[in-house]
């Protein structure tokens, strides 16, 4: 279950006028769509913008720091869309269960890998088991190369 204050949302803030800004869009009740997934770890919606079509929004507080998503230009990481998606859960904005959206999931597993992939970097190899670490192709010729030249 998510747990948000709004000094939670105040320290994801690049600045206050993002805060402000996304607060007024929650308040004003610019979110045409909330949701949340089944273990609410993941908050989604569509935010109306300037232009025609509602803008695609989410946080993911799956992993240890939310992941803020959102389709509008802006450069701004949390945007106010995303900041005021946060303020409509914390002002108690009826959110809907649904599930995980196929885009959102796949992202989610694209990290998950890279989160392994890392893992397996990090953690130290077995030297019972590993035997020798096989030379690269370029320092067999330039060992070679040294042992001509002796």
């Amino acid at each position: 279950m998510i747990n948000l204050t709004a000094d939670f949302i105040s320290a994801l803030a690049p600045d206050g006028a993002s805060l402000a800004n996304g607060r007024k869009l929650a308040e004003k009740g610019d979110f045409v769509h909330l949701a949340n997934d089944p273990d609410e770890t993941l908050i989604f919606g569509q935010c109306a913008g300037s232009g025609k079509n509602p803008y695609a929004v989410s946080v993911d507080f799956s992993g240890g720091s939310p992941v803020c998503r959102c389709s509008c230009p802006s450069r701004k990481i949390p945007c106010k869309h995303a900041l005021g998606l946060m303020f409509a859960r914390l002002l108690g904005q009826s959110f809907s269960v649904e599930p995980v959206p196929e885009d959102l999931a796949e992202k989610r597993r694209k990290i998950a890998v890279r989160e392994e992939k890392k893992a397996e970097k990090a953690a130290p190899a077995d030297i019972g088991f590993a035997g020798p670490k096989k030379k690269s192709a370029a320092s067999l010729r330039a060992a070679a190369k040294k042992d001509q030249s002796r």
